[in-house]
């Protein structure tokens, strides 16, 4: 074997290992993708959790939300800006999922609809939409 053939055998079997190592990384990428799904599905629905608990485990906290909805405007003051918040919460938390998939959003627009078919939740988004962005207030507005 010439110096020539044993140096076209080793390009080859470089391109060869540069291959496998092209495929190896793009396997590797596919899976920490997957990873990074699943791990921001689970803290979304742990949010979504954490937001329920409030409604479950105080009383005064379901009422504030059910009065609220049903008509914001008649809150006291401070119940406006707990209702306001509790809102808040949900609203910018969808918001920053929204960002992360704009084209394929992942954000629950039935419970959005159900919030818009009260009162409150019409009045806390005509008074609140115009801190968020644009494209959150469209893809919001089409929901209802």
């Amino acid at each position: 074997m010439t110096i020539e053939e044993l140096g076209n055998l080793g390009e080859f079997l470089a391109a060869i290992a540069t291959l496998i190592t092209l495929i190896y990384l793009a396997l590797q990428i596919r899976q920490n993708t997957s990873l990074l799904q699943l791990s921001e599905t689970r803290g979304t629905q742990e949010d979504a959790d954490r937001w329920r608990s409030l409604l479950i485990e105080n009383k005064d906290v379901a009422s504030l939300y059910r009065r609220g909805l049903a008509d914001y405007d008649s809150l006291d003051a401070d119940d406006r800006l707990r209702f306001r918040m509790l809102h808040d919460q949900l609203f910018f938390g969808w918001q920053a999922i929204f960002s992360q998939h704009p084209r394929h959003p992942r954000v629950p627009s039935g419970f959005i609809k159900s919030t818009f078919r009260q009162p409150g939740g019409q009045q806390y988004w005509e008074k609140s939409k115009h801190r968020f962005s644009p494209e959150f207030v469209a893809f919001v507005d089409s929901c209802r």
